[in-house]
């Protein structure tokens, strides 16, 4: 089991990752800026991820995990049967399995 405090530092730093992102490009963003938002020293950030594109990777696959348990919750027949799925849900649906299953 992973500490809470793990945890609350890992949310931290995401959302100060995400913070960032929608005001400018993954490669302009430093770990000194994701540091400052979350609020925690460099060694902390280092401790969790081996840089920002490690930081980004793990996002990306935790969003691809959420997104396919949301699929299999709602359409867990049709994902089964691999039909009968909205068009543009069957993309992101394809999109998430690629992505958490390449991880």
């Amino acid at each position: 089991m992973t500490d809470r405090r793990v945890n609350r530092t890992k949310r931290q730093i995401k959302k100060a990752l995400i913070n960032l992102l929608s005001k400018k490009a993954l490669s302009r963003i430093t770990v000194s800026e994701i540091t400052e938002l979350a609020d925690i020293g460099r060694g902390t950030f280092y401790t969790h991820y081996q840089d920002i594109y490690d930081l980004y990777h793990s996002l990306i696959n935790e969003l691809a995990k959420d997104l396919l348990d949301i699929f299999s919750r709602y359409y867990s027949q049709a994902i089964k049967d691999n039909n009968f799925i909205p068009g543009p849900f069957r993309l992101y649906l394809n999109a998430a399995r690629h992505t958490y299953h390449a991880c």
